[in-house]
């Protein structure tokens, strides 16, 4: 939603706009596919303590879980959340 900052961790918009780019990304990548065609090694913001790495891996995970189902958009009240059942 737009104006609105999330990170996975904490929903109360007090977030950098990057690391909140990133949670959506986490999430659009793990829904674009299966969890085989979308590994969680896919984060391209992934190094040595990167908070936007660690948002990347929330946005993933949280769509992981959601395998076999749609998404909620309470758990991504800053994303554009697809309406197709996530793929297992």
């Amino acid at each position: 939603m737009a104006g609105k900052m999330c990170n996975g961790y904490h929903n109360d918009n007090a977030y950098l706009p990057r690391q909140s780019r990133a949670f959506c990304e986490g999430m659009e990548y793990r829904a674009g596919g299966t969890g085989a065609e979308r590994p969680e090694t896919g984060n391209p913001h992934d190094g040595p303590k990167s908070p936007d790495g660690d948002c990347w891996h929330k946005g993933w995970e949280i769509t992981n879980a959601a395998a076999g189902g749609v998404l909620s958009q309470e758990k991504f009240p800053c994303c554009a959340i697809p309406t197709h059942n996530i793929e297992a």
